[in-house]
């Protein structure tokens, strides 16, 4: 009797220890370089902004410090925006999504544009030929507990958080957010 509770108990806890697997999601679209040509341009726009998270308990969790960037739309950007937001719209994507779509194509990030959110979780953006761009921040943080033992265990909470923007010969202030 002893072993078939040992057994059950065993069970139970390497039940609750199973990871679930991600599931990958296949693009359809093919990528095009030809469809992102007009990205390459020197344009007038601005896209300035700060972005940010709250945590569960009402804090403020800036981008400050990691990375922001703008991708191109094309048909290939859209469908990869839809699978990752559930939109090409804007969205966010946990760290801990279940959701991937395999590796962007290496050729797709040489037409991203970067920055870095400075101290106060802005950033900016200069030179942006006019059209629709898919704009992505990182936004992350660790939360701590404490377990059996007094063990110690650091938890990365946040994600990434995206929107869609249409740039003009003008500025425009973006604040994101989830």
């Amino acid at each position: 009797m002893f072993i078939k509770i040992a057994s059950i108990m065993t069970l139970a806890l390497l039940a609750g220890c199973v990871v679930p697997t991600p599931t990958v999601v296949p693009q359809q679209q093919a990528f095009n370089a030809a469809d992102l040509v007009w990205s390459k341009e020197t344009g007038t726009g601005v896209v300035s902004g700060n972005a940010f998270l709250r945590t569960v308990g009402g804090d403020v969790k800036s981008c400050a410090g990691f990375p922001v960037s703008l991708a191109p739309h094309s048909p290939y950007s859209q469908e990869r925006a839809t699978i990752l937001y559930g939109s090409d719209a804007g969205g966010y994507q946990p760290l801990n999504s279940l959701v991937r779509v395999p590796k962007v194509h290496p050729d797709f990030s040489s037409f991203y544009r970067r920055t870095t959110c400075d101290i106060n979780g802005e950033f900016e953006f200069t030179n942006v030929p006019s059209g629709v761009w898919y704009l992505v921040a990182i936004v992350t943080w660790k939360t701590v507990s404490t377990g059996f033992g007094g063990a110690v265990t650091y938890h990365n909470q946040g994600g990434r958080i995206m929107r869609r923007v249409e740039v003009d010969d003008d500025r425009q202030e973006i604040v994101l957010t989830h």
